[in-house]
């Protein structure tokens, strides 16, 4: 003991450690969404459930497995790179989702749904851009 206490919060939790994917921001965002719209994805009818249904929890699940080895990662810019792609494809399946006219998911949904995504999307783009100002190159593979 160095004389000073360790910091617990008021649910009894340590705080994460500074580098801990628990403190990025984008992390935080995702696990919102994902606690705002894995509950609307799971009322989606019967027949939707192998379908629609389970390529959107896939793909949300698919990000934060993403952003986690990603800030684990000694290389991040093209991990963000990749972060980016499966955001534009689960932007692609929520309209799909909301085009077929489908009750399951309402128009009030599918915009804050929308607007939490491209927030989501922001908060990436500028994890890119923070990787391009460092001067880290996406690596290719050699010929």
């Amino acid at each position: 003991m160095n004389g000073t206490p360790d910091f617990v919060s008021p649910t009894g939790q340590k705080p994460a450690a500074l580098g801990s994917v628990e403190n990025l921001l984008l992390f935080q965002k995702l696990e919102g969404f994902i606690d705002y719209f894995e509950p609307i994805v799971e009322r989606f009818p019967s027949f939707e459930r192998y379908a629609m249904r389970t390529y959107i929890k896939t793909c949300m699940y698919r990000i934060y497995e993403l952003i986690i080895r990603t800030n684990s990662s000694a290389n991040k810019r093209q991990g963000w790179y990749d972060i980016d792609v499966e955001l534009k494809i689960l932007k692609g399946y929520l309209r799909r989702s909301r085009k077929r006219g489908s009750p399951y998911l309402s128009k009030r949904s599918y915009e804050h749904a929308g607007k939490m995504l491209a927030e989501i999307g922001r908060l990436n783009g500028g994890l890119i851009n923070r990787e391009k100002a460092k001067g880290n190159s996406v690596p290719y593979a050699r010929k």
